[in-house]
């Protein structure tokens, strides 16, 4: 493997700072190939798809992702915008939306994902909507989205009302 093939994870966090275990001269980080995008703290992605199905004409092209994580960044269904190859398009100097409200700026110069949060307040309404650690998705053939949810121990059904 040559030095180009290297990534930034494991040895470092956000872009530069050597994870701590890994000294700054063997984590390398300057040397190593910088991630496309950051992610929220303890986002946890446990499912990247594309959409393509009918019923959300909106988000044809764009990468799902279920955030699992147990903290107040995770929990969500996130819709990434993409390029032509598929990559995610990212921002600048972007915020991340945080629990219950509020937002955490990204490490300076840090590029994060410009993407929407499809499931907003998924803990809003006690007993009616479940709190969410979204697992796995799948498109049906006419366009909702399936998501299990190993929380509520449920498989959700994301559609539009008939």
């Amino acid at each position: 493997m040559c030095a180009t093939e290297y990534q930034v994870w494991p040895y470092c966090v956000d872009l530069v700072t050597p994870l701590p275990g890994w000294p700054a001269r063997q984590a390398r980080c300057n040397e190593r190939e910088k991630p496309i995008a950051l992610l929220p703290p303890h986002a946890a992605p446990l499912d990247l798809i594309y959409y393509e199905g009918a019923m959300f004409p909106e988000l044809r092209g764009r990468l799902l992702m279920t955030w699992h994580g147990f903290r107040r960044t995770a929990g969500r269904i996130v819709a990434v915008e993409t390029d032509e190859a598929g990559r995610p398009l990212t921002d600048i100097g972007g915020r991340y939306a945080i629990y219950p409200r509020g937002a955490l700026p990204y490490p300076a110069g840090a590029p994060s994902v410009n993407g929407k949060v499809l499931t907003p307040g998924w803990d809003r309404i006690a007993g009616r909507h479940p709190r969410g650690s979204p697992v796995t998705m799948a498109i049906a053939p006419d366009g909702s989205i399936w998501v299990t949810d190993d929380r509520s121990r449920a498989i959700l059904r994301i559609a539009r009302p008939r």
